[in-house]
């Protein structure tokens, strides 16, 4: 069975944070119990090997074996006190010609009943004054002379300028800014007056048509006498006259043109004046174009063109 090597057995730390170290740890596993082992703090290659630092209280640390019931303890005590909570412990143990470096960690714990300050002690108190043996006869009394009182410089107050706010002056429109919007306006209002027109002509124009297709089933209805039978139209035939609404559709090539005219006006207007009567103009035009052409759709859809008549077998 291999040597065995000495240990650090059981920590028993007496003393307290801010107090002087105290403290017994066993040693266990050694050679020769009847033998005392030697120990001492290990050296400080030790510590910066473990990269610990050493306590600045075990530079005058004291170590001693004492034995007790037949065990062995090392006898751990110091000068200065020990204000953290713990102290990691380095020590060289030698025992039966071998030479072991063992670590402990000492664990404080703080004072439980704290030392009170002393208390001041009290002042000694003053000794009464001995009353004179003599009094000296009164020295009458002298008016005091006032002090000079040095000449005050005047104040001199300066005047005190209140800042006023300034309100900043609204803009207002430029001369050519306002020609530009009254020549707009004034363009709109011939525009809106030939619309007016225009629409008057296109309800005349749809009340014709509307008679026209009323009358239309009595001229049917009357005994037409016999026709030979008609040739059938060729391709390049013109259509009847009486079955499309030329009427109509130079009315609605006018009011297009009319519209047109007034679009090329306005954008011509629009590039001359501000933004913001352009784009007054450009809207009403606009509205003006959407309400025609539904109107236009409507009478569209109201017309019904009279289909060409079947001829009759003589």
């Amino acid at each position: 069975m291999g040597a065995q090597a000495a240990e650090l057995g059981d920590v028993v730390v007496r003393t307290h944070i801010g107090q002087p170290l105290i403290a017994d740890i066993e040693l266990t596993m050694l050679a020769d119990a009847s033998t005392p082992a030697s120990v001492r703090l290990a050296s400080a290659d030790v510590y910066k090997g473990a990269n610990i630092g050493m306590h600045p209280a075990l530079a005058s640390v004291n170590m001693s074996v004492m034995r007790r019931d037949g065990r062995q303890f090392l006898h751990i005590t110091s000068i200065k006190p020990i204000d953290s909570e713990y102290v990691h412990l380095f020590v060289e143990v030698s025992d039966g010609g071998k030479r072991n470096v063992r670590a402990q960690t000492l664990w404080l714990t703080p004072d439980p009943a704290p030392a009170l300050p002393p208390a001041a002690a009290p002042a000694p108190a003053a000794a009464p004054a001995s009353a004179p043996a003599a009094l000296a006869p009164p020295r009458p009394a002298v008016a005091a002379q006032p002090a000079p009182v040095p000449p005050v410089a005047p104040r001199v107050y300066k005047p005190v300028r209140l800042a006023l706010a300034t309100v900043e002056q609204a803009t207002c429109p430029s001369a050519e800014h306002v020609k530009a919007c009254a020549a707009v306006d004034y363009q709109n209002g011939l525009l809106n007056a030939q619309i007016v027109e225009l629409e008057g002509k296109v309800k005349a124009l749809e009340v014709a048509i509307r008679a026209r297709m009323e009358a239309a089933p009595e001229v049917k209805a009357a005994p037409k006498p016999a026709v030979k039978p008609a040739l059938p139209a060729t391709p390049g035939a013109a259509p009847d006259a009486h079955g499309f609404p030329w009427l109509l559709s130079a009315a609605i090539v006018a009011l297009l043109s009319a519209v047109a005219a007034g679009a090329l006006m306005l954008r011509r207007r629009r590039k001359a004046s501000p933004a913001q009567a352009g784009a007054a103009g450009s809207s009403n035009s606009a509205t003006w174009q959407a309400r025609f052409a539904a109107r236009l759709r409507r009478t569209r859809k109201g017309q019904s063109p009279a289909a060409p008549a079947a001829p009759k077998e003589a």
